[in-house]
């Protein structure tokens, strides 16, 4: 398999985890995703931990190398 491949395998592999979490927050087996956030957001080290998490997502998605 390429790297290419490897990829495209990983990003299938967490939409299904997505879907499958969502579909369980359905039926009432885990907290919705506000209600996580509304959690988080209730601490001041939830809010750190927020801010650091949209920090690494950034950092890796949207700067550009040359």
């Amino acid at each position: 398999m390429s790297s290419r491949e490897i990829t495209i395998a990983g990003f299938l592999v967490l939409g299904a985890v997505m879907v499958t979490l969502v579909a369980a927050s359905w039926t009432g087996r885990l907290p919705r995703v506000g209600e996580v956030v509304d959690l988080l957001g209730a601490r001041r080290s939830g809010r750190v931990l927020v801010v650091l998490a949209w920090w690494w997502l950034g950092w890796h998605f949207l700067v550009r190398t040359s």
